[in-house]
């Protein structure tokens, strides 16, 4: 039986969690497979919600809205912090033929790059079991980590890559199409693990977005209020 003093711990507990939620900045960890629209999605949603975003290794974009109060992002892809990496290092062979990067190389980067003092857009973050255990343990205390999952079937793979070469925005890794097959492979045993172990995980806040082959509009439209809802429901304030 509950008693009104158990009662006033859980309630009070329930507050000072809330405190500390809304006065810690995010971790958005995006995870999907190849052609998902990962990129295309996180550009959207941070040019309506952020007034500042650092992207990693290219440029500091300031955007103009009728947001009151600033916020700004820190942008780190994965895919890009490996592409930085000299043409004839293991870690570029390794991501231009559609291998994962070892955890430990991954980690390197990313603390190299990582700070607590605005929020993180991660895009491929978390996406091996080893690494999403590891981001919650090294970041869980420091961050609110929201996870959002891109969920597009597999028989749309090939033809968003298709579409994303001849619209000029393919990469060296999007050539091969046996390296997409290979990446889509890796994908399924190494991420969808990391995927489900933060689906289950208390101290991440896990949402999916289904993708369809809609409009990038139509599927933002779902990012956005899924997203929001979510942020909203765990008391989580964008600073």
């Amino acid at each position: 039986m509950t008693t009104n003093r158990q009662k006033q711990i859980e309630k009070n507990e329930a507050i000072i969690a809330k405190l500390k939620r809304q006065t810690k900045p995010t971790m958005v960890i995006v995870l999907g497979v190849q052609g998902c629209g990962k990129g295309t999605q996180s550009e959207m949603y941070l040019s309506e919600h952020s007034t500042r975003v650092n992207y990693i290794g290219k440029k500091t974009v300031n955007y103009l809205n009728d947001i009151e109060r600033p916020i700004e992002f820190k942008y780190i892809g994965t895919g890009d912090l490996l592409r930085s990496q000299p043409e004839n290092s293991p870690e570029r062979k390794a991501i231009d033929k559609g291998h994962f990067v070892p955890d430990s190389v991954i980690f390197n980067l990313l603390n190299q790059t990582i700070t607590t003092d605005v929020n993180i857009w991660g895009d491929g973050l978390g996406r091996s079991l080893q690494q999403a255990k590891q981001l919650v343990k090294s970041y869980g205390r420091r961050f609110n980590i929201v996870a959002v999952y891109f969920n597009m079937p597999e028989s749309l793979v090939a033809e968003r890559i298709a579409q994303r070469n001849a619209m000029g925005a393919g990469r060296a890794d999007d050539a091969d199409m046996a390296a997409v097959k290979k990446r889509v492979s890796t994908f399924n045993h190494v991420t969808m693990p990391a995927i489900n172990w933060m689906r289950v995980n208390k101290n991440v806040v896990f949402t999916e977005v289904p993708i369809t082959n809609d409009t990038p509009d139509v599927n933002y439209q779902k990012l956005k209020t899924i997203l929001n809802t979510a942020l909203a429901q765990n008391n989580i304030i964008l600073k």
